[in-house]
């Protein structure tokens, strides 16, 4: 599943977006290559923005990675947990789209796991600069590097569901 590129455009000052060429769209050189344009106030916030949106995704497929595991322990098919939150306000396109990958084992790279492990390395250390601990984030970076450690650093980010659920002693 692609959802779209949406361009993150930091701005030094409004008066900026005038200088953008103009033309039947002045957007247009923008708005052709992606779903929308998302106009930001600071430099540098395009990619601030960035992480912090890969570092949700992150942690959102890590859950449903958990919950897939979590699932099959119990006895139930998983298939059944997309099903139950497919049609109500607990999923998200992505996350079903995502869970289904993982079912069918189907990591066809959209977003490598590699590149997801440096996003949330680097988010895990900005946040901790900044005197914030994000315990989610550092939780799943052992388990992707386990992910990646069996060969699937290219794969993509669904591929997590190779390490959930592999660590704990069953009780």
């Amino acid at each position: 599943m692609h959802g779209g590129l949406i361009f993150r455009v930091s701005l030094k000052s409004a008066a900026e977006r005038c200088q953008i060429p103009s033309g039947r769209n002045r957007h247009s050189s923008l708005a052709g290559g992606g779903r929308r344009t998302l106009w930001l106030e600071r430099v540098g916030d395009g990619s601030r923005l960035k992480l912090a949106i890969n570092n949700w995704l992150g942690v959102l497929v890590e859950g449903m990675a958990e919950t897939i595991s979590l699932s099959t322990a119990l006895g139930l098919d998983p298939r059944l947990f997309l099903q139950a939150i497919a049609a109500g306000p607990l999923a998200s396109e992505y996350a079903i789209a995502k869970g289904d990958e993982m079912l069918q084992a189907d990591f066809v790279a959209g977003f490598p796991l590699r590149h997801a492990m440096k996003d949330a390395e680097l988010a895990s250390r900005a946040a901790h600069q900044r005197g914030v601990e994000l315990p989610l984030t550092r939780a799943m970076l052992p388990r992707w590097q386990h992910a990646i450690a069996l060969g699937h650093g290219s794969d993509d980010i669904a591929s997590a569901v190779a390490a959930a659920g592999k660590t704990a002693d069953a009780s």
